[in-house]
């Protein structure tokens, strides 16, 4: 929408807008207002007393009523269903000691080639 529309619709001057929209911190790209900067400064506006807030389309939109769908859970199974008791640990095992590995057959300690 254009500013010129817009401030013709309220019947305030372009100015005043431009103003509005400064104190906003919202611009207007070559005078065309985008549709959430029109609904912001809409809103603004009509705190001041100047024309209607706009009013969100999920408020305009018929209700659906949600049917929640009820979940039976198998209460039965469970309470049959044996409790499961933590097994005690086991103490840590010592390594094995170990044995003195016997020298190759043919192969004597100290002996030169």
């Amino acid at each position: 929408m254009l500013i010129s529309d817009l401030a013709k619709e309220l019947k305030v001057t372009e100015n005043f807008l431009l103003k509005k929209l400064k104190t906003l911190k919202l611009k207007a790209k070559d005078g065309v207002l985008t549709k959430i900067v029109e609904i912001v400064l809409r809103d603004a506006l009509a705190k001041q007393g100047i024309g209607e807030a706009v009013k969100d389309e999920e408020d305009e939109a018929p209700k659906k009523k949600i049917v929640k769908k009820k979940v039976v859970k198998a209460v039965a199974a469970s309470k049959t269903a044996p409790k499961k008791v933590p097994k005690k640990l086991a103490p840590p095992k010592a390594e094995p000691a170990k044995k003195p590995v016997a020298p190759a057959p043919g192969f004597l300690a100290g002996s030169a080639f």
